[in-house]
């Protein structure tokens, strides 16, 4: 099953679908929501308390990369897109690995500001073909951060593609 059917249950999606392709362990007690975005929808899934005046989160789209850019060159194309949109943002990292399912990720750490709180934030970039990516970006309160970075890491290690 995928994305969409391992968290709410859904019937198969169809195959064109690209979140039918993704897998992964949602974290024990978090909720979840399909939003609408500007590329089509995507998956929130939720902490299931606040701490330090934010909600633990982390977010799952699809984007085309009609450029069919490399993993690198879309980190480096990203971070100026953050660095413009995020207030107060400071890149901690960049880099890219290999999870337990020999799945290529991108990984950008930074942290910035929401409304006066301090977050710290991780955006991963998965490939998935040439035209899709999958972008993944989980955030924490900057002071509940060392709780969540295991959580968000575990949720990284766990993403798999759907075998046809």
């Amino acid at each position: 099953m995928g994305f969409l059917s391992n968290l709410f249950g859904y019937s198969e999606p169809p195959k064109d679908d690209p979140f039918s392709q993704l897998r992964y362990d949602v974290p024990y007690g978090w909720s979840g929501e399909v939003l609408d975005t500007e590329d089509g929808a995507g998956i929130l899934l939720l902490a299931p308390d606040i701490e330090a005046n934010w909600q633990a989160n982390i977010f799952v789209e699809v984007r085309v990369d009609l450029e069919h850019r490399k993993l690198a060159d879309s980190l480096d194309d990203l971070v100026p897109n953050l660095r413009a949109n995020k207030p107060d943002f400071r890149l901690i990292s960049t880099d890219i690995f290999w999870n337990r399912n020999e799945v290529e990720i991108g990984r950008i750490e930074y942290s910035g500001d929401s409304e006066g709180t301090a977050l710290t934030e991780w955006e991963l970039v998965i490939p998935f073909d040439s035209e899709f990516k999958f972008f993944i970006m989980a955030s924490a309160a900057t002071e509940c951060w060392p709780k969540y970075r295991h959580v968000f890491l575990k949720f990284a290690e766990s993403v798999d593609f759907r075998e046809e």
